[in-house]
């Protein structure tokens, strides 16, 4: 869905176009459909940034999936960081 001012447009190219918005897009879409897969959510994914940017994040689904296990990681990785600073 295409935003209808420049600054919903603004907004979200803000959102999704780092690394970290990216996933935590794809993880939105999963909560706001349900029970929908994670194919499905990257496909709704990708059709909006096409719609942003005029061309894909990432070549296919299983690129996909190894940037959000990198993604994953990184968070995990900043929720130990976190935990040991509240110690």
């Amino acid at each position: 869905m295409m935003p209808k001012t420049l600054e919903e447009y603004a907004k979200k190219v803000r959102k999704i176009y780092p690394f970290e918005g990216y996933f935590e897009r794809f993880f939105e879409i999963i909560a706001e459909n349900g029970s929908i897969s994670g194919a499905n959510a990257y496909e709704i994914l990708e059709k909006e940034h096409f719609a942003l940017f005029g061309a894909n994040r990432y070549a296919d689904y299983h690129v996909f999936r190894v940037m959000r296990r990198r993604y994953v990681i990184k968070m995990q990785l900043k929720g130990k960081k976190a935990n040991k600073k509240l110690r």
